[in-house]
């Protein structure tokens, strides 16, 4: 279950990443009006989703490694976020306080599948 799930996180990753590139989609930086972003934080999706996609088809542990790790630092990039507001992180990487508690739920949901899910799940 934990390497499915990582595939389907690494997709959407992608698949997020790819929709901020589309201008049909993505107008004055905000997708569907809503979320901030700019090419650093596609890019940045895009490259975890790989990483999501890769340990879901290395092993069940490389998988719970991934979210356990990920989790925690989606939940600092929202602890970050919040505090940035609508200020870019790092003065590189777009955010509003919409990405933030996008960020903070994606991250509690990772640190549940890391930490509370057995491994051969």
């Amino acid at each position: 279950m934990l390497r499915t799930l990582a595939v389907i996180f690494g997709l959407a990753l992608i698949g997020f990443g790819i929709i901020g590139f589309m201008p049909s989609i993505t107008t004055d930086g905000m997708i569907y009006g809503i979320f901030k972003t700019n090419a650093a934080h596609n890019v940045v999706h895009m490259a975890i989703g790989v990483i999501a996609i890769w340990t879901g088809f290395t092993s069940s542990y490389a998988a719970k490694l991934f979210f356990a790790i990920f989790g925690i630092v989606w939940v600092i990039v929202a602890i970050v976020g919040f505090m940035h507001g609508d200020q870019n992180i790092l003065g590189l990487i777009a955010n509003n306080p919409a990405n933030s508690w996008l960020h903070l739920a994606i991250g509690i949901v990772a640190l549940f599948l890391g930490f509370g899910v057995k491994k051969s799940a």
